[in-house]
């Protein structure tokens, strides 16, 4: 029993040890990034929002903070994960409804910023990537993603 309580104690060890350290406030996570002596390779933000509507608002927030990072750190990669529900603002069919969201992922690619959304969510809805516009990724799985970049050496931001 006591060997039993040793190895789940080191698996909880672990575990914690390998999960992102994610603060509250995605201002703080940018001022700590553009200061820090070894910054990362690159930042990807990740947006989970309730509602089509909410992604203008967070892209504006991203455009923001990348500026912000860019100005600081020229060379810094960055990137942009939607999973939520705000992600179908970025249907085709939504290009006129929600035209501000989509001029703003044009600037932002053009900039060598990629936004992805979750294919995994979109199927939920039986949305595939021909429901998108080619300047959005549909990558198989947001969180799967997110993972992906933070393997490849970006700090996480959330973005509320």
């Amino acid at each position: 029993m006591k060997a039993f309580k040793y190895f789940v104690g080191i698996l909880i060890s672990v575990f914690v040890s390998y999960m992102p350290i994610v603060s509250a406030d995605a201002d703080t996570d940018i001022k700590f990034i553009v200061s820090a002596q070894n910054p990362p390779y690159g930042v990807v933000f990740e947006i989970i929002e309730n509602s089509e509507a909410d992604l203008a608002a967070a892209l504006k927030k991203v455009e923001n903070y990348s500026k912000k990072l860019k100005s600081a750190i020229p060379k810094m990669k960055l990137a942009v994960v939607s999973h939520g529900t705000e992600q179908f603002a970025l249907l085709n069919k939504n290009k006129n409804k929600h035209s501000d969201s989509h001029k703003k992922v044009q600037s932002l690619v053009s900039e060598d910023v990629p936004l992805h959304i979750c294919g995994t969510h979109a199927s939920w809805y039986h949305y595939t990537d021909k429901d998108f516009p080619s300047y959005v990724d549909v990558a198989v799985a947001g969180p799967a993603k997110i993972r992906e970049y933070q393997r490849e050496g970006y700090a996480l931001v959330v973005i509320e």
